[in-house]
């Protein structure tokens, strides 16, 4: 019987992409087979969410996206 190893980055990055890459290549030497990143539309957050100003600073654009995607790809994880 086999077990995949899923990362969660979540938001722990908070927004540093340099960060989230980091943490991907530290999940992969740690044997993860996938890293799952937190994907929202800040447009959709309610304006009343007590945690709205952690998910604006910790969101996560195309280009960010992107980037993590490549680590992901060079690190040898399939993203989530």
């Amino acid at each position: 019987m086999s077990c995949l190893i899923v990362c969660e980055l979540a938001t722990n990055h908070g927004g540093d992409v340099d960060l989230a890459c980091d943490m991907v290549r530290q999940a992969a030497d740690a044997g993860a087979d996938y890293a799952k990143i937190q994907s929202y539309s800040l447009a959709r957050l309610n304006p009343n969410d007590p945690q709205r100003d952690w998910l604006t600073l910790a969101h996560l654009d195309e280009a960010a996206h992107a980037r993590i995607f490549q680590a992901c790809r060079d690190a040898g994880v399939k993203p989530l």
